[in-house]
């Protein structure tokens, strides 16, 4: 979720059910009153692309300088270094 992404604070994004391969970085912040929500919508499994590499800080949701975010049901497998990680962030709620 880039700058440039139409998610807003206060917005929910439901993940739909199903394994994904990939990292996650929370590119923006809610706010003390609008936090943003990042939630599992039934059985979802996440899984890093490159289990074998990668060191501090990565993980695979990634939260670098960002804030107001609960992140809500996932189960995340093969991890190289973190499931998440939340470099310099502040109020995350997991």
């Amino acid at each position: 979720m880039s700058e440039d992404s139409p998610i807003e604070k206060g917005d929910t994004v439901l993940v739909q059910p199903g394994t994904y391969t990939e990292l996650i970085s929370l590119g923006k912040s809610g706010s003390d009153s609008q936090r943003i929500t990042l939630k599992a919508n039934g059985d979802v499994t996440l899984r890093d692309p490159n289990p074998n590499s990668g060191g501090f800080p990565e993980g695979v949701i990634q939260s670098p300088g960002q804030s107001n975010w609960v992140i809500d049901g996932f189960r995340i497998e093969n991890t190289s270094w973190a499931g998440i990680s939340l470099s310099d962030a502040k109020n995350i709620t997991v």
